[in-house]
């Protein structure tokens, strides 16, 4: 006859293995949580402070003014009306893994104001005839200069070829610029009207190429090439009013931005750095 297996004992603390489980998967719970609580107080305010500085520069533009929409306020400014609206005030620079303060950086930056007020004026003097015609116009900012040429000076219609009277504006420019290590941008801006050529698919190319056919001039008086960027906007970056006439005509542009000769291992800033707050301030 077979013996009658021994029932085993019941196990009624098997609950502590789940418990046990769970209070520990709790405990990992509530440790990451801490460790996330506890933030680099230094880390977050540069943090804090870059952000700030990327969706409200702290660079206010030369002069606040809007689209003209009438003959009679066809200029952003009046010719060689150069005035810095307020102080440079900027967020602290990156330099390598540490960052300079503002106070530490302005001496620098003053210096850099300095050189656009010398450009002001050499290139006010160089171009007065353009500028008194209206055919240029001069910005300053608080790190760059722009110099604003109507395309009419530069191009034919519909065209990036630079005419014969492009090269006394430009080459008087050129000269100009070839005495300076300062970085340059050339930007080439169109109406909203379609390019309607087989050359130039839309206005992108042919923004793009005036802005090259600038630069190529440069070069040709011994600028060096890899100090400067050609850009074009096409018609997206208009200045006047496209639904007239006369703001078509001021809505093709090239811009010449000459930037300060700060961008050193002093202060750390970029040109990228620079090109961005001057975008931010014209936005």
């Amino acid at each position: 006859m077979r013996k009658k297996r021994p029932e085993e004992p019941l196990n009624t603390d098997r609950w502590l293995v789940s418990y046990a489980d769970f209070i520990t998967l709790l405990f990992a719970f509530f440790v990451v949580m801490y460790s996330m609580s506890s933030v680099n107080e230094g880390k977050y305010r540069v943090l804090s402070d870059s952000v700030s500085s990327a969706f409200r520069p702290s660079i206010t533009s030369v002069q606040s003014t809007p689209r003209a929409s009438s003959p009679s306020q066809n200029r952003i400014i009046e010719p060689i009306s150069l005035e810095i609206a307020e102080p440079v005030n900027l967020m602290p620079f990156k330099l390598d893994n540490d960052y300079i303060t503002i106070s530490q950086a302005e001496p620098l930056l003053n210096d850099a104001s300095e050189q656009i007020d010398n450009f002001a004026d050499e290139v006010g003097a160089s171009l007065e005839t353009f500028i008194n015609e209206e055919q240029v116009t001069l910005r300053k900012g608080p790190l760059w200069l722009e110099v604003e040429i109507n395309s009419s000076l530069l191009f034919n219609s519909a065209s990036a070829e630079l005419s014969t009277n492009a090269d006394g504006l430009l080459g008087t420019l050129g000269d100009l610029l070839s005495s300076y290590p300062n970085r340059l941008t050339v930007e080439g801006f169109t109406d909203n009207r379609p390019i309607q050529n087989s050359i130039y698919p839309s206005n992108w190319e042919l923004s793009s190429a005036r802005a090259a056919s600038v630069i190529r001039l440069f070069e040709s008086y011994g600028l060096d090439p890899f100090r400067m960027t050609a850009v074009g906007y096409g018609e997206f970056k208009p200045n006047y009013d496209n639904t007239t006439a006369v703001g078509r005509a001021q809505n093709r542009r090239v811009v010449i931005v000459i930037m300060a000769d700060v961008t050193t291992q002093e202060t750390g800033i970029s040109v990228a750095d620079l090109e961005r707050i001057r975008l931010g301030t014209n936005n």
